[in-house]
């Protein structure tokens, strides 16, 4: 069975293989994600939901199977939204640095 990563990144690519390569040992064809493929928009909810609209669009473009994953960053003093979220909203400036009186 062909398996196409989903990744563009290169050092993510070898992550992935290494893991489905550990767990899956001869059973896959690992295949390097089609340049002519372009990004994917990551409109999702959820790293999961991102995950499964990037693996769509591989099989969707390749017709073979696909895996894909999605990494990010979550801190709690961001009330549950990612950090691009954050960084993206005009609701809230990010606080301005405090800074020490010079002499």
């Amino acid at each position: 069975m062909r398996l196409v990563l989903a990744t563009a990144n290169p050092e993510k690519a070898v992550e992935l293989a290494a893991i489905l390569e550990e767990e899956l040992d001869d059973l896959v064809e690992l295949v390097a994600r089609p340049q002519l493929v372009g990004a994917v928009e990551e409109t999702g909810e959820s790293l999961e939901e991102n995950a499964r609209l990037k693996a769509v669009a591989l099989v969707a473009a390749t017709g073979e199977a696909a895996v894909a994953d999605d990494t990010g960053l979550e801190v709690a003093a961001l009330e549950g939204r990612r950090v691009r979220d954050r960084l993206a909203s005009p609701a809230r400036p990010p606080p301005m640095p405090t800074m020490s009186p010079s002499c």
